[in-house]
């Protein structure tokens, strides 16, 4: 079981078969999030980036990589599993002096239940496309800031989110499945949240509490907090693919932190499919240097919510975002319309 983040990200080759690798289980605390045996999104995304970096041509210098990830997208399949391993397997799709493509399939095998006849059934839990770019000299540079750059604290004026989450008035019965519920990203990572964000001040919707935020439509909400990750992370590859598992977190299910409505009330929250986007090389001090990690939701319909996350320095230069389509399921014969309609 994964102790560290840099463990948690890791995959192993399968002897004998080019292009292929194996995790070991994420068990209980990769839920995440859910109260079923099932590992979020984040983690198999994270482990599928880095056995796609595996299968890379080796670098022509010790100076550092030779192309650089730009792209991943993809689709979750179906829910991963915590109790089995997972096997990822890579196919390369174009490798050129400039560009390199690679599809990665995560799957897994589950055991019949206890007392079946049945044979283990193989199965498919995400497919992701990713584009790597040997980089060049910019001939344009800039960046587009945080929604509200300027009501956001900096990391030095902002409390451990330890400290934030004691302060709030909570129901005693839930503080509990909370922090049992979101124990893996806070083990990872360390947060300060901006607690000038409505997902911050209600903490991810769980806590009844009025907002700076309550008077803006939800698609002007954020959930918004400084974030680095907790444990070396030595090589670019690793924190490209401890970013792909951060920005997971939390995206799915971000309409209802934005509505004040918690999880556990939703019949289902699911993610479709992603589309994460890197723009320059995370820091690489990536457990010293603090990243702003915004997020905020644009559309919900038919079923499916649509949510951004963005990812940021401490100067404000935009280093990542990744965009989802989930599936919202409401209590039975319930729905919310929220303020959100374009003026035009």
């Amino acid at each position: 079981m994964a102790e560290t983040l840099k463990e948690s990200i890791a995959v192993t080759p399968i002897a004998g078969l080019p292009g292929s690798f194996t995790a070991p289980p994420f068990f209980e605390r990769a839920r995440a999030g859910n109260s079923q045996p099932i590992a979020f999104g984040g983690l198999a995304l994270s482990q599928a980036v880095t056995a796609a970096f595996h299968t890379l041509p080796p670098p022509s210098s010790s100076s550092g990589p030779d192309f650089h990830l730009f792209s991943v997208q993809g689709s979750y399949l179906g829910p991963a599993s915590t109790d089995v391993p997972t096997t990822f397997t890579v196919q390369e799709i174009r490798t050129t002096r400039s560009m390199v493509t690679r599809l990665v399939t995560a799957s897994q095998v589950i055991p019949p239940k206890a007392g079946s006849s049945s044979a283990p059934a193989a199965r498919k839990v995400l497919i992701c496309l990713l584009d790597f770019h040997r980089p060049e000299p910019a001939f344009l540079t800039y960046s587009r800031p945080p929604l509200h750059p300027g009501s956001y604290a900096s990391p030095s004026t902002s409390k451990p989110i330890e400290e934030v989450l004691d302060s709030l008035p909570w129901d005693p019965k839930v503080y509990p499945v909370f922090k049992k519920q979101f124990e893996l990203p806070l083990r990872m990572f360390e947060y300060r949240p901006v607690i000038s964000s409505s997902g911050a001040q209600t903490s991810l919707g769980f806590v009844k509490v009025k907002t700076a935020q309550d008077n803006m439509e939800i698609t002007r909400r954020t959930a918004c907090n400084w974030i680095r990750a907790r444990g070396e992370l030595s090589s670019y590859d690793e924190r490209c693919a401890a970013l792909a598992w951060i920005m997971d977190t939390t995206l799915s299910f971000l309409p209802l932190s934005l509505s004040k409505i918690p999880l556990t009330i939703a019949r289902a929250v699911a993610s479709l499919d992603f589309s994460l986007r890197f723009f320059t090389p995370p820091p690489a001090a990536i457990e010293q240097d603090w990243m702003l990690h915004e997020q905020y939701t644009q559309h919900a319909a038919e079923g499916r919510t649509f949510s951004v996350g963005r990812m940021f320095t401490e100067a404000g230069v935009e280093i990542a975002r990744m965009s989802q389509v989930s599936i919202l399921r409401g209590p039975e014969g319930q729905s919310v319309q929220m303020e959100g309609k374009a003026r035009l």
